[in-house]
């Protein structure tokens, strides 16, 4: 169990979970080749975006677009908001 509050979180931590790895996949699919996705505007940016929100078995509720976006960057951590 980790502790709340924000920190960094390995991602590949985030994709040892079965239901993680699933919807990064889903996401991709969806909006991979749309321009005007929610993916595609992160892709943009010249800045980091905000941390993701995950909870105490590293089950991502909220930023699944930015791990993909700091994976495609090469990213081996992420900044991470802690649920109770």
């Amino acid at each position: 169990m980790m502790a709340r509050g924000t920190q960094n979180v390995r991602v590949a931590d985030l994709l040892a979970n079965p239901e993680n790895a699933f919807w990064l996949d889903a996401v991709r699919r969806a909006e991979d080749a749309n321009p005007a996705s929610t993916l595609n505007k992160l892709r943009r940016l010249s800045t980091p975006p905000p941390p993701i929100t995950i909870n105490a078995h590293n089950e991502i509720l909220d930023g699944r677009h930015r791990v993909l976006i700091a994976m495609e960057r090469g990213q081996t951590y992420i900044e991470a908001n802690i649920a109770p």
